[in-house]
């Protein structure tokens, strides 16, 4: 009985052990894939926050083009109408 005993500890211990092996290679294998993983992550983190400056910034742009062009109709209008005046004169 203490020979069986004693062939279940070994065998047990060999499993922990390959276990333990089988962890360490999973490891050392997963692990540069989760580094390049957050490298990645931190690079489309930073493209996001510069799509979103541009975002704004093209916004920024488009309301101050509308803001051009209203007003350059209103020149072409006050020069319309001064070269009418001058025509008259």
């Amino acid at each position: 009985m203490d020979q069986f005993l004693d062939q279940l500890k070994i065998l047990s211990d060999s499993i922990q052990q390959s276990k333990s092996d089988m962890i360490a290679y999973f490891d050392s294998k997963v692990d540069p894939i989760v580094s390049t993983l957050n490298g990645i992550h931190n690079s489309l983190s930073t493209l996001g926050d510069h799509v979103s400056h541009l975002e704004q910034r093209v916004g920024a742009n488009e309301d101050v083009l509308s803001d051009i062009t209203t007003r350059m109709k209103q020149l072409e209008t006050n020069n319309t109408y001064l070269l009418n005046k001058v025509d008259d004169l």
